[in-house]
């Protein structure tokens, strides 16, 4: 295929060069061939000789001319001269690049962007270690600015300190008043609800028992009207189906009614009709 057709360029380097290169193989109506020689002459003349499977000894080449000239010799001994403007417009522009010696630098201004979709065919690791190293860039980049600024501490959590710290305190004091009338530092439950609630403490068991009347009074209420609610629509609902039903069975044995009289009155007419045409003959 032509170069300027192609849609991606795959650019080979090899490790080793002594190691001689794979050749390309290409088909032609004449089989399955490779090209031996393809550059440009001193002339700038371009040529490209290739060997053919199934014509071992035959000699084939394409030569074109500066002038545009298309000269190609097959393999069974037949030529070809036409020029270069109508060899593009049939085959596309020809395929100038030395591909027996690639350099080792890639020229990567000059190739085109591969698509995805061949390097997800391929499955070459190209796009997965491009994303690889942007992931790493970004923790370092999220490292760096926490080592500059560190992180505030939220204002909940410095509150919870200071609870803390107040605690450990009033616990120090309690256990150094012990210390001191020579109690034991054995705290009783009571003690431990005052501490820590003492709002509950001050409010008396009556007005909880009433608090909690309430609250259960307002949940059976809400139960009860959803429940009251429900059953109301329910039997709106089966009365407006059986409405519905008797007006539907009533249309439909009207229309039949209308329908059968139809029939009725169009019979009697053609009877009519006979017995008229009967008499008169």
């Amino acid at each position: 295929m032509a170069s300027k057709d192609r849609k991606y360029r795959l650019w080979y380097v090899p490790h080793d060069m002594s190691f001689r290169q794979r050749r390309r193989r290409f088909w032609d109506r004449f089989g399955e061939y490779q090209v031996v020689r393809a550059n440009y002459n001193v002339k700038n003349d371009w040529y490209c000789k290739h060997s053919y499977f199934n014509y071992p000894d035959a000699e084939s080449y394409h030569y074109i001319n500066v002038t545009g000239w298309y000269y190609s010799m097959n393999p069974d001994g037949s030529e070809e001269t036409l020029h270069m403007k109508k060899k593009e417009a049939l085959f596309g522009p020809p395929d100038s690049d030395t591909w027996e010696n690639w350099s080792n630098v890639v020229p990567w201004d000059e190739l085109p962007a591969i698509p995805d979709r061949c390097i997800e065919r391929f499955n070459c690791p190209g796009p997965l270690i491009w994303s690889e190293i942007d992931r790493r860039e970004r923790e370092q980049v999220t490292i760096s600015r926490k080592v500059e600024e560190p992180e505030k501490e939220p204002e909940e959590h410095g509150e919870l300190k200071k609870q803390k710290k107040r605690k450990s305190e009033q616990a120090g004091e309690h256990r150094a008043k012990k210390m001191r009338t020579g109690e034991e530092e054995i705290e009783r439950p009571d003690e431990q609800e005052s501490r820590e609630k003492p709002e509950e403490r001050k409010i008396g068991n009556k007005e909880l028992e009433e608090k909690l009347r309430r609250k259960l009074e307002q949940k059976l209420k809400r139960k009860l009207g959803t429940k009251i609610e429900e059953k109301l629509r329910r039997k709106l609902e089966q009365k407006l189906e059986r409405k519905l039903g008797v007006k539907l069975e009533e249309k439909l044995e009207e229309k039949l009614e209308r329908k059968l009289k139809k029939k009725l009155e169009k019979r009697l007419e053609k009877q009519k009709q006979r017995e008229a045409q009967g008499e008169a003959s």
